[in-house]
């Protein structure tokens, strides 16, 4: 009697859980959102590529991730390569919001095993941008022509 046995295929739960910061903000200021990509295991997930292409009312400052390489703009691809069963990689993107209103952002992560919940593969982040401080200052001052040795005030 021969018993064989067949090898499974590796399985694996990448899961992408989205923040940003601040929110709400103000247009021209400086949006954070951060990005972990975890795998849940149980095996090792390799090829783990995370994309996310940035709202079109920002402009694009940075990204960066713990582990592999970042590139692109206004579509972000980073490589993360593989991650260990638990293992966290954190994708930090910067952009600055041009306009007031909502701003949707959605990153998805790609691995090459088979997925046991696709479901939690991407994240989206809905971010309010409220218009910018409009802040203006008017110095006049208390005498006008001033002679020499007096005093005055600005107010």
């Amino acid at each position: 009697m021969v018993f064989t046995q067949q090898a499974r295929a590796a399985l694996v739960d990448v899961f992408v859980n989205q923040s940003d910061s601040p929110d709400p903000i103000a247009a021209g200021g400086l949006l954070t959102y951060t990005i972990a990509v975890t795998n849940n295991g149980p095996d090792d997930a390799t090829g783990v590529v995370l994309t996310d292409t940035i709202p079109a009312s920002t402009s694009f400052v940075s990204a960066i991730s713990t582990k592999g390489t970042c590139s692109g703009n206004p579509a972000i691809t980073c490589t993360i390569g593989a991650l260990a069963n638990g293992e966290t990689a954190t994708v930090t993107i910067r952009v600055i919001p041009n306009t007031i209103g909502t701003i949707t952002n959605t990153a998805t992560a790609t691995r090459n095993e088979p997925d046991s919940n696709a479901t939690n593969n991407s994240d989206t982040d809905i971010t309010t941008v409220q218009a910018g401080t409009d802040l203006s200052v008017t110095k006049t001052d208390s005498a006008d022509p001033v002679s020499q040795g007096d005093n005055f005030n600005y107010v």
